[in-house]
């Protein structure tokens, strides 16, 4: 399928996992959407290198609520603070620095990429047994070939969405959160490794003296989030995020 779409669910996966806003969609999404949401755009993807598979998008998320004030409401400005809530979720979860417990400091957004590329494959495992999750499995089967290899911020935008005469939508209002990644359909290009769709257990401390070699996001089943899994000498020990 297409790896614009692959970015969009991987991402607003994420989001869902990270718990930044009760609705929260890619922008293929089919069914009906709830105020106020957040919508994961990919757009103009150019090749990041010829002949690799690698594409960089414009990522657009949206985040958009409702305008109007309704008749008896008492308190319109809560629609501002709710907004400006989900807006500093999403930012928070996007701007996870550096995993490797070797370089703390480093200015970069591997964490959040990461995080993104766990839970983009996670879609192509079947949550439960039951018809509906076994059916969203297989719509999202392509995930288990997807890899954020690459996450960059470049701004912020805003304003009232445009209506099908291209004029301002004056009932709803958007905030935009904008970044660029780095994708490929390559499972094995992301150095991301662990264990998925299992339940991960929080361990107990390691014995001392004993150095982390890495540090790696996985995913916990039962828990339906993203921790944080280290290694130590070949010894799984998890906590969880």
């Amino acid at each position: 399928m297409s790896l614009r779409s692959k970015c969009d669910r991987a991402i607003a996966a994420y989001l869902r996992a990270a718990g930044v806003a009760q609705n929260i969609y890619p922008a293929n999404y089919t069914g009906l959407r709830a105020l106020p949401c957040v919508t994961v755009l990919s757009h103009s993807g150019r090749k990041e290198v010829p002949m690799t598979g690698n594409y960089r998008f414009q990522v657009r998320i949206r985040i958009q609520g409702d305008a109007v004030v309704q008749p008896g409401e008492q308190n319109p400005g809560s629609k501002n603070v709710t907004i400006d809530t989900i807006v500093a979720a999403v930012h928070d979860a996007m701007m996870q620095e550096t995993s490797d417990a070797n370089a703390p400091d480093s200015n970069d957004l591997k964490a959040t990429r990461d995080f993104i590329t766990v839970a983009g494959r996670q879609l192509a495992i079947a949550v439960d047994n039951t018809p509906a999750g076994i059916l969203l499995a297989q719509n999202n089967a392509d995930m288990a070939a997807f890899s954020m290899v690459g996450l960059y911020d470049s701004g912020l935008d805003g304003g009232n969405p445009k209506n099908s005469e291209g004029g301002a939508e004056s009932a709803y209002w958007c905030e935009d959160i904008l970044f660029e990644a780095v994708c490929t359909g390559d499972a094995s290009a992301s150095d991301v490794t662990g264990i998925m769709g299992q339940v991960i257990p929080a361990g107990a401390p390691p014995a001392a003296g004993l150095v982390p070699v890495t540090v790696v996001p996985c995913w916990d089943f039962g828990a339906n989030r993203i921790v944080y899994g280290r290694v130590f000498n070949g010894v799984w020990d998890f906590q969880n995020q």
